[in-house]
């Protein structure tokens, strides 16, 4: 196994700054989860073909001298997100496991992850401190095909985000 290299590097915006890896001296990675490798200043190709499609990289770990599978989400958590209480698993906070950027992640723990299982319209439930100054906001976004909505409710505490499979289905409220 080795590094493969993305088609195009123009995916990439010029303003994104790359940070150095942990324990990867080769590598580096923006915050939205393109690793490129240091030496010949390419971006990494990204794969998701494991079952539960995430992007993963392969790397070259000098610890095990040999090529590993990371997942990306994990780097960008990793370099990105203070651990304190060093929980051990990464969150995709709007369930979409290709969406990478710094926003979307947070480190949970197993019971928490476990609660989090998704249903079977993929519902999730989140709470946040502040809520809009309007009495309902619905806000759509969309991030590599999958549409996302956000309907919050200025008596509750609650944003709901409904996952929306590229489109094809209607959300009512």
């Amino acid at each position: 196994m080795s590094e493969e290299y993305s088609q195009s590097d123009s995916q990439i915006e010029e303003y994104e700054e790359f940070y150095p890896i942990k324990d990867f001296d080769k590598y580096e990675i923006t915050k939205n989860g393109q690793v490129r490798n240091i030496q010949s200043q390419k971006i990494l190709k990204q794969s998701d073909k494991n079952k539960n499609k995430y992007f993963t990289v392969s790397l070259y770990d000098k610890y095990k001298d040999k090529y590993i599978i990371y997942g990306v989400h994990r780097l960008v958590a990793q370099t990105f997100l203070e651990n304190p209480d060093n929980l051990p698993l990464v969150d995709h906070k709007n369930r979409n496991n290709q969406d990478n950027r710094i926003e979307n992640l947070r480190w949970i723990s197993r019971s928490d992850n476990q609660r989090n299982v998704k249903s079977k319209y993929r519902i999730v439930y989140e709470y946040f401190d502040e809520l809009p100054y309007e009495e309902n906001c619905i806000e759509f976004q969309c991030y590599n095909g999958y549409q996302f909505g956000h309907y919050f409710i200025n008596t509750e505490t609650i944003q709901k985000t409904i996952f929306i499979e590229r489109q094809q289905y209607i959300f009512f409220i």
